[in-house]
């Protein structure tokens, strides 16, 4: 690129003043003539390389008429976010079939860390296929592709056969769940849980920034593990971890506790936003899916960093849409699995935010709660990187990049406290200051 200042001026659609004493007159000329214009918009062809340079040209019907524009842009491969032609994409019998004829070794986590799946591996079917491994890395790279597929239809092979409840059981179920809720938020005692964390990252390729990371496929990255208080519908987190010394997730999720349940809360009362899904089956009996939508409010709001102009206050901040499901014991109401995805169609910073929260019994205090058990979110958006050119750093957008969080929760107890009485013990009076001499 020529940086000359004319050839700037001219190639992004501006002017280049004459060189005279008088410049009043050229520039109430040039803000005049950009009075009026106009915007065009494409959808430029996928680049082949990085950096990739094409001419534009407007063209006028009346001969007499000029159009200042831009004369060019450059264009990135990963804007358009194609796929990873690395990952394979398989179903749960299929991955069933590689973990049979692989064997356990650094080989084998690097072979399966390149697995995508294209159905739901369930928390049952993972544990399964779990129990026959013993290497460490492999087991992990398990527990990664099992959750990254939180959000997919499971295998049509573990759908229910049963026919689906008329419409008079639906809003049973449904009036159940919302009773339910009405119950548990009030009624929910202050407690304390232990939450373990793993933040898992994508390191995307992107030439030319200042710091320089490998490309990296979605690996774990950072693990914490705090104290959660729940008191009075709010949720602390406290305690940095000893191996970290950081108490802040790089991917940052609330609301695991109460205000998620608002969600199948609303929607159970709205039936023209729910849909019966299908039956699914549990532990302790079938399971009640149903599919939410919830266009307006109460939607959902976004925060992410930032917008590429290298201040660090310039965050991202929009409200979207929601759908997703939830399950329900039919028996009891009780809410077992929520998830909430955004519609973010064509939102450039932001691509995907997805969260899961699943739900169990837990004794606390000699009582029994349904509580989170587990929780997963993933997010997909543009990288913010600061590239280096003639020596001058600038921010700019760059490729996607996928981050997750995994929690799980344990150890719950009670927030209260104790006081007891110490037998023998006698109380010295007090003597009083010495008299004086």
């Amino acid at each position: 690129m020529n940086l000359f200042k004319n050839v700037l001026a001219v190639q992004s659609g501006g002017r280049i003043l004459p060189s005279s004493n008088g410049l009043v007159g050229p520039m109430n000329n040039s803000i005049e003539n950009a009075r009026i214009f106009y915007s065009f918009t494409f959808d430029p062809p996928l680049a082949a390389h990085v950096d990739e340079y094409h001419s534009l040209k407007v063209e006028l019907s009346q001969p007499n008429l000029t159009a200042d524009t831009s004369r060019g842009y450059y264009d990135q491969p990963f804007y358009d976010d194609p796929p990873d032609p690395r990952i394979q994409r398989v179903t749960v019998s299929q991955l069933e079939r590689i973990l049979q004829a692989i064997h356990g070794g650094a080989s084998a986590a690097r072979q399966v860390s390149g697995i995508v799946l294209t159905e739901r591996l369930s928390q049952v079917k993972l544990q399964s296929l779990l129990a026959e491994l013993h290497d460490k890395k492999l087991r992990e790279s398990l527990e990664l592709i099992a959750d990254e597929s939180t959000f997919l239809d499971p295998p049509p092979a573990e759908l229910s056969a049963d026919p689906p409840p008329d419409q008079a059981e639906q809003q049973r179920i449904l009036k159940a769940a919302a009773d339910y809720l009405d119950r548990l938020i009030p009624r929910l005692p202050d407690f304390f849980a232990t939450r373990t964390a793993v933040y898992y990252r994508e390191v995307a390729s992107y030439p030319g920034l200042v710091t320089k990371d490998v490309s990296e496929p979605l690996h774990a990255e950072q693990q914490l593990q705090d104290t959660v208080l729940y008191r009075k519908g709010e949720e602390i987190v406290s305690s940095a971890s000893p191996q970290t010394g950081s108490d802040v997730l790089p991917l940052r999720t609330y609301g695991t506790f109460g205000p998620i349940l608002n969600l199948p809360r609303f929607a159970s009362k709205s039936p023209g936003d729910v849909t019966w899904e299908s039956w699914e089956q549990g532990v302790n009996g079938r399971r009640a899916v149903f599919r939410y939508r919830l266009d307006g409010a109460p939607s959902l709001t976004l925060s992410g960093c930032c917008y590429p102009n290298g201040s660090k206050g310039a965050r991202v901040g929009f409200a979207a849409d929601l759908h997703g499901e939830f399950v329900i014991d039919p028996g009891t109401g009780a809410i077992l699995r929520v998830q909430m995805e955004s519609d973010l169609p064509g939102f450039v910073p932001e691509k995907r935010s997805d969260i899961m929260v699943s739900y169990g019994p837990m004794e606390i205090g000699g009582k029994m709660y349904v509580v989170p058990l587990r929780s997963v979110a993933i997010t997909r958006s543009r990288l913010v990187g600061e590239l280096l050119q003639w020596n001058v750093g600038f921010f700019t957008w760059g490729p996607y990049e996928t981050q997750m969080n995994v929690f799980t929760f344990d150890q719950y107890h009670l927030f209260r406290g104790a006081a007891r009485v110490l037998p023998g013990f006698e109380q010295v009076p007090d003597k009083g200051p010495p008299a004086p001499q």
